[in-house]
């Protein structure tokens, strides 16, 4: 059956009608809505011919952001609502609790059925499951959806629905009886694929941190302190001593080394003796893989970085049994890779968005990759700062997009507005609050929308090891996880210019990655608003001319969409101020820890300087006097005061009147 669009008016709110792209809205709903009707179909077939071989679908819809695949899927579940005997369920699986909630939100204010849709967090879970099954719509995040996979949970509570086998009003003599029909399952963006763990002997990736956790979770009664510790010690050193003495790529059985003596039945002992009730799932999913690693053979990769030695683990979570499954995710061209592995068939929507004459990317070549934005030398944030301040005070409304770890850095240097913050960078506090958006959390978030000039102030690049991790589960423990930087000869890195890890396979997963979340994220702009001409400019800073190719695969943009421009910085400035920190320094080195104004330092000339520029360069002012240990103090007044910071200062300055503000 086709629809036209007016046909699905009364589905769908005004506001989001008016700006729908008839053809791209229509071909998106006319596809989830053939997937409903044909997992119906599958559904009462298998219900009917239990011995059937038939096998459950599992499909991806790409249709671009912006193309209405939200609403499509929002106006499929309001005409599937139903009081009636015969219900087909649903169950919904989104990527993080804001876009899960607002969802139900527009489901609710639409019908007053009971029971007809329910959002399930760790909030409300054991409340509502008694009654679940109960809810024709269903709703849960990835988080949820991995874990019931991995068999953490009970699978059919969600997969299920309870349909009444009686209608109406029952004879009192009989006992309300159900019978339990699957849901067809519809995914918001790529669900959780990987299954992974990582084990080193560092902070970060302890390999006795789940062990800790399950031996203070288990009662001394079944393990007294002894065998807590004992066992502790053995995890240590088996984990080290496949680190320090494997030579090959995988991991050989953890055990061998104590393989059929007394030690190894002591582990055997404590582990089986281990309380797993109420445990995170992070700490029992580590448990899990320490068990494989200890028993069997090639079950991790043993990464050696130039660093450290550690090893990794992982699988891909096949989602297969669960039943019907149709994905939604507007960048699966890009990795389909990644799909195929695990039996999706990628269909495509028709992209109807016009970047060539709407998009333009303007590139600022400077080096952001985490080391060079961590070293204080360079001056890399400070100078992508300034550049972002200058832009707005060219009159360019510009919303700057930083990684996590720097947020802080762009918000107090005012690259961030105050206004920006409350919006968008303000960590959350209540349940209701949207998350703190970064460059990596941007998924779902439309209401960035109304920019039409957004900068990333670097790439949306993962650590290495998490690209490792994915191409593990595809191709293998023995795959080769080299960095080219780990490449010792020089004349072998020459074969590998241009790419990030040595093993192609492994640069394609990373390349795919990046395109599609450079997709995403631009497609958060007023870019998404498909039927606009209003023309959209991305700013980027990085130093990865390849990256500039890939964006024009992914936007089909020609070379003058894409233009390299200069950093907005002002040189002769910098000396000024350099000139300016010497000779503040000169006269503050013989009174240390004392504060001075402007004028009493440098006399009017430099209090002039500090006004004139303290709006546009407060940033790089900051850091260059803080490169002789000038600390400027900040009055409540507006008066700024100059501090030279000898030995012990910040224990002196944290005892100052709290009426001043230190930078």
């Amino acid at each position: 059956m086709t629809f036209k669009l007016e046909d699905l008016k009364t589905y769908i709110d005004p506001n989001q009608f008016n700006h729908l792209h008839p053809e791209a809205f229509l071909e998106t709903f006319n596809y989830i809505y053939d997937f409903v009707q044909q997992s119906q179909a599958i559904y009462t077939y298998l219900q009917k011919h239990p011995e059937s071989e038939m096998k459950y679908i599992k499909r991806v819809l790409n249709s671009p952001p912006g193309q209405g695949k939200t609403t499509a899927l929002q106006t499929i579940i309001k005409m599937n609502i139903t009081d009636a005997y015969q219900k087909h369920p649903f169950l919904l699986v989104f990527n993080n609790g804001d876009t899960m909630n607002a969802f139900v939100q527009n489901i609710y204010t639409y019908t007053d059925i009971p029971k007809t849709i329910l959002a399930v967090d760790d909030e409300n879970i054991h409340t509502v499951k008694p009654v679940i099954q109960e809810y024709q719509m269903l709703c849960i995040t990835q988080q949820r959806f991995r874990d019931l996979a991995l068999d953490f949970g009970n699978r059919e509570l969600f997969t299920k629905y309870a349909q009444k086998a009686y209608w109406g009003r029952l004879p009192s003599d009989i006992k309300l009886k159900h019978k339990y029909i699957p849901r067809t399952i519809i995914a918001d963006e790529m669900p959780i694929l990987f299954d992974t763990a990582v084990f080193d002997i560092s902070s970060e990736n302890n390999s006795v941190d789940w062990f800790d956790a399950l031996a203070e979770n288990t009662d001394n009664g079944k393990l007294i302190s002894f065998y807590k510790a004992k066992g502790r010690g053995l995890i240590n050193e088996l984990i080290n001593y496949e680190l320090l003495h494997s030579v090959g790529k995988t991991t050989k059985k953890l055990i061998r080394k104590y393989e059929g003596t007394d030690t190894e039945n002591v582990l055997r002992y404590i582990l089986d003796s281990l309380n797993t009730h109420g445990v995170e799932i992070e700490h029992l999913n580590k448990f899990k893989w320490f068990k494989r690693l200890l028993f069997e053979d090639d079950v991790g990769a043993i990464d050696r970085n130039g660093k450290k030695t550690v090893i990794l683990c992982s699988k891909y979570i096949d989602y297969s049994d669960f039943g019907n499954i149709l994905v939604l995710d507007g960048t699966a061209i890009h990795t389909n890779e990644v799909y195929r592995h695990g039996g999706y068939d990628v269909v495509e929507v028709k992209n109807y968005h016009n970047y060539k004459d709407r998009l333009t990317i303007e590139w600022c070549k400077i080096n952001t990759s985490s080391s060079a934005r961590n070293n204080k030398d360079k001056e890399i944030k400070e100078k992508i700062a300034s550049d972002i301040i200058s832009k707005r005070k060219d009159g360019i409304d510009v919303l700057p997009i930083p990684s996590k770890e720097d947020t802080n850095f762009y918000i107090q240097s005012g690259a961030i507005t105050s206004e920006q913050y409350e919006r968008f960078f303000k960590e959350k506090i209540n349940e209701n609050d949207q998350l703190a958006i970064n460059i990596r959390n941007l998924t779902g978030k439309n209401d960035l929308n109304e920019y039409n000039h957004i900068a990333l102030l670097n790439l949306p690049v993962l650590p290495p090891q998490q690209y490792k991790l994915q191409a593990i589960a595809l191709y293998g423990t023995d795959i080769d996880l080299r960095l080219v930087r780990d490449v010792t000869d020089k004349e072998e890195q020459k074969l590998y210019k241009e790419q990030w890890f040595v093993d192609s396979r492994l640069q394609r997963l990373f390349e795919q990655q990046l395109k599609a979340d450079l997709s995403q994220i631009i497609h958060r702009t007023s870019i998404r608003n498909i039927n606009s001409d209003t023309k959209v400019t991305v700013t980027l800073y990085h130093n990865k001319p390849k990256t500039n190719k890939l964006l024009q695969e992914i936007f089909h943009m020609p070379n003058e969409n894409i233009i390299e421009v200069p950093l907005q910085q002002n040189e002769k400035f910098k000396e000024r101020c350099y000139e300016w920190a010497e000779r503040v320094y000169e006269y503050l080195r013989g009174e240390p820890n004392r504060e001075f104004t402007a004028r009493k330092v440098g006399g009017q000339p430099f209090k002039n300087f500090i006004n004139r520029n303290w709006d546009q360069h407060k940033t790089e002012i900051i850091t260059i006097f803080s490169k002789f240990n000038i600390k400027i103090i900040l009055k409540n007044n507006g008066y700024k005061y100059f501090m030279l910071v000898d030995d012990g200062v910040f224990e002196n300055v944290s005892e100052k009147s709290e009426s001043n503000f230190y930078i």
